[in-house]
């Protein structure tokens, strides 16, 4: 059953999530309210090498259940048609079988269709573009949300953090 931490989480961060979308600058018709953030966005891409080279802590934590801890990678799907533009979803309920991971689509799709909030999917290890592990509230990981958070305003900062309850501190790697 999904914690009312995951809830708030996901439900007020969902438009933000949700638009890590990839899309080239000219594509700016985003619903929802969801930012467009484009491909040539270089700390989005460090923050995503950074959650790939690090991979293996989310990896070893998952293989050594915990029911403290929650579990959520961000993967990228591509949108139809294009081999280059991506929409990044956040993804819970993970299994890892050493391979692929599996797991629940918790975002509300913005640019794909064929995928539905809710839906199971299988995420290959290189689709993976950030991971979370909160415990406690404190947040492990979570490399592109904070580089999120770090655009907002301090009182937008403040809001986010006091209504999903999750403490951002130094990342580890």
């Amino acid at each position: 059953m999904r914690s009312l931490r995951t809830m708030i989480v996901l439900l007020v961060s969902a438009v933000i999530l949700a638009a890590c979308s990839i899309l080239p600058p000219s594509n700016a018709l985003a619903r929802n309210d969801a930012r467009v953030i484009p491909e040539s966005d270089d700390e989005m891409l460090a923050a995503a090498a950074q959650a790939q080279s690090t991979l293996d802590v989310f990896t070893m934590a998952l293989d050594e259940p915990d029911p403290a801890l929650e579990f959520m990678i961000k993967a990228r799907f591509p949108i139809l048609g294009s081999d280059r533009h991506y929409e990044h979803l956040w993804v819970e309920q993970i299994t890892y079988d050493g391979d692929i991971f599996t797991g629940v689509i918790a975002d509300v799709p913005i640019y794909i269709q064929r995928i539905s909030y809710l839906d199971i999917v299988r995420v290959a290890r290189e689709d993976i573009t950030d991971w979370m592990i909160i415990e406690d509230g404190r947040v492990n990981g979570g490399y592109t949300l904070r580089v999120l958070r770090s655009r907002m305003s301090p009182q937008e900062r403040k809001q986010f953090d006091s209504e999903n309850g999750l403490i951002f501190a130094e990342p580890e790697s």
